[in-house]
């Protein structure tokens, strides 16, 4: 976790190991790959100014189950005036469902339920394919990168799915902008609702990252904002100044020459002793059982 001052502000940065990486408790050494099952991701979240812009990560859906404000209204696209969730009730709601996540779990899918699932571990070589219903099965290194590319997709930046909202959500991306950053920690990116401009007016002056829907850098294909078998937002991460997606090929290729670290010999014998359970003919067990 690098930490680092700008003016006033105190910015930590969080990189893939937070999840992905974790200390042996014998050697003290960490363990590039494995899970971090210490990691209490929803604590972290829950404290956060805005936790609720992650609300399509959980069962919250905002503009059904909060409580409407008429006093504050945002521009929806079609030019009609939406009432938007009370903002204390709405953060609290999504606090709750964070704070439910056990320990070493994330939920990294928008799709607006509440499905943390434990951390995955990176050992990724000859470990294709990717994703069970076909997803990151296309691309560089037999999808790996298109899994990586995904990493900051749905989870970093929530402004890049406001395009696909209406499909995503059925929620106009006016209102779903709003929802988003109607507490965020800047002053900046903080959308005031007085309903006189529409919010993706707001964000194109406010937002300093030009040629995006968000605040990452991406590149947009010419078919977004529609999913791919590459991208399931729609867009591309890539920095200015690197070849398209070198810098996910690169992160990749590393991933790849990670290995998972050998058994220790005092465990072996546990392993042995658990798969010979599994062996047993079932015939015998269930005589045992009678008897």
């Amino acid at each position: 976790m690098s930490i680092s001052v700008s003016g006033w502000r105190v910015r930590a940065g969080i990189t893939c190991a937070a999840c992905h990486a974790t200390v042996d408790s014998q050697s003290g050494k960490v363990t590039e790959g494995a899970p971090n099952w210490d990691l209490n991701a929803g604590l972290l979240l829950s404290l956060a100014t805005n936790s609720a812009a992650y609300f399509m990560h959980t069962d919250v859906f905002p503009l059904r189950d909060i409580p409407l404000d008429a006093r504050r209204t945002v521009t929806s696209s079609n030019g009609e005036k939406q009432a938007l969730p009370r903002v204390d009730t709405l953060e609290t709601a999504v606090d709750t469902e964070l704070l439910m996540w056990p320990r070493g779990n994330f939920d990294s899918l928008a799709d607006m339920q509440a499905d943390p699932t434990q951390n995955p571990v990176s050992f990724t070589w000859g470990n294709h394919p990717y994703g069970w219903s076909g997803n990151f099965m296309a691309g560089p290194f037999r999808g790996l990168t298109a899994q990586n590319n995904n990493v900051h997709a749905l989870n970093s930046d929530a402004l890049l799915l406001a395009d696909s909202s209406p499909t995503l959500f059925g929620m106009d991306e006016e209102a779903f902008l709003a929802i988003v950053l109607q507490n965020a920690a800047s002053k900046r990116y903080r959308f005031v609702a007085t309903g006189k401009r529409k919010l993706s007016e707001f964000l194109a002056f406010a937002k300093r990252t030009s040629g995006s829907p968000g605040v990452n850098q991406v590149v947009l294909p010419p078919t977004y904002p529609k999913a791919t078998l590459l991208s399931p937002d729609g867009t591309l991460t890539s920095s200015p100044g690197y070849r398209f997606w070198q810098q996910n090929n690169a992160i990749t290729a590393w991933q790849d020459t990670i290995l998972p670290p050998r058994p220790r010999i005092d465990v072996q014998p546990s392993i042995i002793s658990r798969r010979q359970v599994f062996e047993r003919p079932v015939v015998q067990d269930a005589t045992r059982a009678l008897s």
